[in-house]
C-alpha cells in the first residue's frame, strides 16, 4: 500500500519549538499594519506579500494550514487509487490535536491511532510515519529544507539496522534534476569509510545525529564563522581522537548520555577551531592531538580530564585570540561549551523519542537554560566569573592604558590583568602586543592625541555599541 502524508505544525509550550518562536517574535517579522486573515473556503485569496502577512504571523499561519489540511481530506479521496491512502496530520485542533486522520477512495476519514503523536514540527514527526508506514519503501519529499538535513542525521539512527529503503529528496521542488539520497546507503558509506575506521560502525548514526543538534540548529545556536561542513570536515580528520574513548580522551558523541560525551564535545569544537586556524600552531603543534598531550603534566597534578580539556581549549584561544576580528569568533569557553551541550543534549533526549507516540519533553531548566523571571527562559551563556571577565575585557579594551614605558610592568592595568594591549590603548613603545605584532607601537606624529582618541572611541563605539561608564580602575605606568 502506498501512502501520501500531509504533515502540518502544532503549538506546544516549553520544547524546542518554544525556543524557535522565541527567536521569531524578537525578530517582530509581522508588520505594524498587520490584520489576520480568515481561511473558510478555496475561494479565499492569498495576500500579497503572503510570507510577511501569512507565514510570519503565527495565527494567520495556523489558521491556514488547519484550513490546507480539512480540504485535502475532503478533496484527495476522489483522485485516490485503490492502493492509496492519504494522511495527514498537526493541522488539526480540538480533540483531534495530536491525532492523524486517514481517508482512502470513496470512504470516511477515520483516526490512524499509530500516527498519534504530540510532535509539533512536521520534519520530525514525519519520521514516526516513515516507521509505520506499511511500505518498505519510502520516499520523503518537503518544501522544508530541515527535513533533508534531519533526514540525513535524525533519520539515520531510525533506519540503521532495518530494512527500511528510504529516500529523502535533497533537490529544490523547482529544481530541473531531482537530488536523492538513500539513507541506507549513506549509512553503509560512512560505516565503509577509512576515515571513521577507528570508530564503531553502530555509533556512527548517532554521532551524526548528535553533530547535527550540537553544531546549531533551529532550536541550539550555531558557532560564528564555522558551519556544519566544517565540523563534518573536522570529524573525518580527526575521528580516532573525537570519538576515540582512550584512556586519556574519553567519550563519544555516539553515547552522549555517558558523562564522557561531553569531552568528545569539546574535542569535536577545539578541533573545528584548531583546524581553521592552523598556521596559528605551527610548527610547534601540527595536530590538536600534540597540543592536547602538551597538557599531560598539568593533568597530572589536577587529575581531572576535564580540566584537561579546558586548559587545551585555553591553549587553542591563546593561539588565536591575535588572529580575530571580533571576539565572538574566539573559541568559547569550557564553561559555555558545557551550557551548550546541556541544551543539545536535552533536544536530543526530545529528538531520539521522535518515533513514539508521546515525546517526553522535560523542563529545559538546568539544561543550559534559566528563568530569572516569572515564565521567562533565557540562555545560560556561560559562568558568572567568566561572564565578569568578559565584561571586563571589553570595558578594558575601550578605555585602554596610556603607559608611557613599554607596557612591561603589572603597573599597566592590561598587563596587570593578563591582557594584551589592545586598539583602545594610547601607550608609547608598547611590547605588550600580541605574539604576530613586530616590534613596538609607533603611533603617527601627525596625528595629535585627540584625533587619536575620537578615532579610537568611534572604532568601539562600531564594534561594541555605546561604551559603558563604568571601566577599570587601576593604577597606570606613567
Amino acid at each position: 500500500m502506498k501512502y501520501t502524508y500531509s504533515l502540518m505544525i502544532q503549538i506546544a509550550s516549553k520544547s524546542p519549538k518554544y525556543f524557535e518562536r522565541l527567536h521569531r517574535d524578537e525578530a517582530n517579522l509581522v508588520p505594524s499594519d498587520h490584520f489576520c486573515n480568515e481561511f473558510s473556503s478555496d475561494l479565499t485569496l492569498i495576500p500579497p506579500k503572503w510570507r510577511e502577512n501569512v507565514i510570519n504571523c503565527r495565527k494567520c499561519k495556523r489558521a491556514l494550514v488547519c484550513f490546507l489540511s480539512s480540504y485535502f481530506t475532503e478533496k484527495v479521496k476522489y483522485r485516490l487509487t485503490h492502493t492509496q491512502r492519504f494522511v495527514t496530520a498537526g493541522g488539526l485542533e480540538g480533540d483531534l490535536k495530536n491525532k492523524a486522520l486517514a481517508v482512502m477512495l470513496d470512504s470516511n476519514l477515520q483516526t490512524d491511532e499509530t500516527l498519534m503523536c504530540n510532535a509539533e514540527e512536521s520534519d520530525t514527526r514525519i519520521w514516526l510515519h516513515v516507521l509505520h508506514s506499511a511500505s518498505i519503501n519510502k520516499l520523503v519529499l518537503s518544501p522544508d529544507t530541515d527535513v533533508y538535513h534531519i533526514g540525513k542525521h535524525i533519520g539515520l539512527p531510525i533506519v540503521a539496522g532495518t530494512h527500511l529503503e528510504v529516500i529523502v529528496r535533497l533537490s529544490p521542488f523547482r529544481a530541473l534534476e531531482h537530488r536523492l539520497l538513500n539513507l541506507q546507503a549513506l549509512v553503509a558509506a560512512f560505516e565503509n569509510d577509512p576515515d571513521l575506521a577507528g570508530v564503531e560502525n553502530m555509533d556512527i548514526p548517532q554521532i551524526m545525529q548528535m553533530l547535527f543538534i550540537s553544531t546549531g540548529c533551529d532550536f541550539i545556536s550555531f558557532f560564528n564563522g564555522l558551519g556544519k561542513a566544517t565540523f563534518l570536515d573536522t570529524l573525518f580528520e580527526y575521528s580516532r581522537f573525537i570519538t576515540s574513548n582512550s584512556t586519556d580522551a574519553l567519550g563519544s558523541l555516539g553515547n552522549p548520555t555517558n558523562s564522557n560525551g561531553l569531552l568528545s564535545f569539546l574535542r569535536l569544537v577545539g578541533c573545528a577551531y584548531f583546524k581553521k586556524h592552523k598556521s596559528a600552531f605551527l610548527p610547534s603543534f601540527p595536530t590538536p592531538m600534540s597540543l592536547y598531550n602538551s597538557t599531560a603534566s598539568n593533568a597530572a597534578s589536577n587529575g581531572t580530564l576535564y580540566i584537561r580539556h579546558s586548559d587545551w581549549l585555553s591553549l587553542i584561544g591563546d593561539r588565536i585570540w591575535a588572529r580575530i576580528q571580533y571576539e565572538e569568533e574566539t573559541i568559547p569557553s569550557s564553561d559555555a561549551l558545557s551550557r551548550h551541550w546541556m541544551r543539545a543534549f536535552w533536544v536530543l533526549m526530545v529528538t531520539i523519542h521522535i518515533k513514539c507516540h508521546h515525546l517526553p519533553i522535560t523542563s529545559p531548566e538546568n539544561h543550559g537554560w534559566k528563568q530569572p523571571q516569572h515564565n521567562t527562559l533565557t540562555i545560560d551563556w556561560d559562568s558568572e566569573n567568566n561572564v565578569t571577565k568578559a565584561k571586563e575585557r571589553v570595558a578594558l579594551t575601550r578605555k585602554g592604558c596610556s603607559c608611557k614605558t613599554g607596557c612591561s610592568t603589572s603597573r599597566c592595568k592590561c598587563k596587570k590583568s593578563n591582557f594584551q594591549c589592545g586598539p583602545g590603548c594610547k601607550c608609547l613603545g608598547c611590547m605588550n602586543l600580541p605574539i604576530e605584532a613586530v616590534g613596538p607601537r609607533v603611533w603617527d606624529s601627525n596625528s595629535t592625541d585627540s584625533d587619536l582618541e575620537d578615532e579610537v572611541d568611534q572604532l568601539m563605539v562600531d564594534i561594541f555599541g555605546n561604551p559603558d561608564d563604568t571601566y577599570l580602575n587601576s593604577d597606570e605606568e606613567q
